[in-house]
């Protein structure tokens, strides 16, 4: 995975979630690192408690499943991208 890439894109992306740092529930790539323990990882952690959690970065585990939230996902995104419905393309919507 390449943090340039994912930063760079607006669309989804899978992190292997063994290489997530937990804590208190929550998933993190920055997590063990002492400075986020009170910095910009702890203030999103706290934020985060009263919010759904739905972002770009999608956990997969050793199964490889990606499970139904990130296909719903992908499968809106890809729809979006359809040029027969999109009307600046010549496309027809309902």
């Amino acid at each position: 995975m390449s943090l340039l890439a994912g930063f760079l894109s607006s669309t989804p992306y899978i992190w292997f979630e063994p290489h997530l740092e937990n804590i208190g529930g929550l998933k993190s790539i920055w997590g063990h690192e002492s400075k986020q323990l009170t910095g910009l990882t702890a203030l999103n952690r706290e934020h985060s408690e009263s919010e759904s959690l739905f972002g770009r970065g999608v956990p997969v585990g050793w199964s490889g499943e990606i499970g139904a939230r990130l296909e719903s996902q992908l499968w809106s995104q890809l729809a979006l991208k359809n040029r027969k419905r999109d009307l600046l393309y010549y496309g027809v919507t309902e």
